[in-house]
């Protein structure tokens, strides 16, 4: 079971790699979001400057309760 999360992690983030290379942030966003790397997704969604996005990036940071995430948000 964890070998397969790891791995799943691992293709989350090689995948999120690829879009942000295309510059296309937001899709790359979700997929740092998968991989649990909250920061570098926050960072894609606001990259991405398009509303979906941006929205997701609120709803992620709203369930992280990180007020470091919250400041960059704003």
């Amino acid at each position: 079971f964890i070998s397969n999360w790891v791995k799943n992690q691992e293709e989350f983030k090689k995948i999120a790699i690829y879009y942000e290379g295309k510059n296309k942030y937001g899709k790359a966003g979700i997929y740092y979001e998968k991989c649990g790397n909250i920061e570098k997704a926050l960072q894609m969604y606001i990259k991405s400057n398009d509303d979906e996005y941006l929205e997701r990036a609120v709803e992620m940071v709203g369930l992280q309760n990180q007020d470091q995430l919250t400041n960059q948000l704003i």
